[in-house]
């Protein structure tokens, strides 16, 4: 009997080391899952934003424009042009002053500044050559319908493009090595027709970033090339009555990365679409949403590639 019995303890204690091993090993493997589930996305943040390239200029062109229906066009070839257009509208009330701005240069150490005060402002920069850099900084007040357009053709090309309040319009192209463009549009809460941005870049070692805040935004950027990095940032206000942001992303090559951060206030939705063709490609996403919620589609080709989501919706409870 007392052999028995010494057995019979022998078994309860291996029962009860394998019930603890089993637990040991599932809280291990609900750790580490738990671990995956707090996706960390890298947020891509270059910081490149301190060029203002203004070098001793051979060709220097001021011009200073007051009231309505202003127009300005500048045709600089050489060596150091410089550029500098500033109209101002006054804008009062519901404003209509149609500024318009043109700007081409070709050479080396290209430096173009564009301001515009008022409603339906245009501008549109072409450089082409190495070291360019251009900057348009449009509407104050209550400025609404901007567009802002700029192109550049070489090396070390760089653009700058702030607009503020409603429907305002933002384009720039890049082709060459080591583009950078930024743009930063703030509809805010007046009106809330939202903004439209796109960059495209052709080449290698491009970076290329967005920031929108307002409703209803759209933002899209194309890569072609390799080591290309792109971030786009959308901050929703009030007012949305469906989608707040839309971001759209398209990579060729290898060694692109992209990171977005979307955040929406009360009943709008975020959206995020992203394709990345080649090898060692990174995608992170995300998005947080007050009551309604999130989509993110990522869709990548190659090998080697990273994709991160992080996702998060709350909801009121009366």
């Amino acid at each position: 009997q007392i052999k028995l019995f010494t057995n019979f303890l022998k078994i309860i204690i291996m029962k009860k080391l394998l019930l603890a091993v089993a637990v040991l090993f599932a809280t291990s493997m609900f750790a580490q899952f738990d671990q995956i589930q707090q996706a960390e996305c890298d947020d891509c943040d270059f910081k490149k934003k301190t060029a203002d390239l203004k070098f001793m200029p051979h060709n220097l062109s001021e011009i200073d424009q007051i009231g309505i229906n202003n127009q300005a066009n500048v045709y600089q070839t050489g060596i150091g042009n410089v550029s500098s257009i500033d109209q101002d509208g006054k804008n009062v009330g519901i404003g209509g002053l149609d500024n318009r701005a043109m700007v081409y240069q070709k050479g080396v150490h290209n430096n173009s500044d564009i301001k515009q005060h008022g409603d339906r402002n245009w501008g549109r920069v072409i450089q082409i050559g190495k070291l360019n850099y251009a900057k348009q900084d449009v509407g104050v007040g209550y400025a609404e319908d901007n567009k802002a357009f700029v192109f550049q053709m070489g090396k070390r090309n760089t653009s700058f493009q702030k607009q503020r309040f409603d429907n305002n319009k933002a384009f720039v192209s890049q082709l060459g090595r080591d583009n950078y463009a930024e743009q930063d549009q703030r509809s805010k809460r007046d009106g809330v027709a939202g903004s439209y941005a796109g960059i495209i870049q052709i080449g290698i070692e491009n970076s290329a970033k967005q920031v929108q805040r307002g409703s209803n935004n759209v933002a899209g950027i194309f890569q072609w090339g390799y080591l290309n990095s792109a971030k786009q940032v959308q901050k929703s206000a009030a007012g949305a009555p469906f989608m707040a942001n839309l971001s759209l992303i398209a990579q060729f090559g290898h060694g692109n990365e992209y990171c977005l951060s979307q955040e929406s206030e009360i009943g709008a939705w975020n959206a995020s679409f992203a394709s990345q063709f080649g090898y060692m490609n990174k995608a992170h996403v995300t998005q947080y949403a007050m009551v309604k919620g999130n989509v993110s589609k990522i869709y990548q080709k190659g090998m080697n590639n990273e994709a991160c989501v992080d996702q998060t919706s709350t909801y009121l409870r009366p």
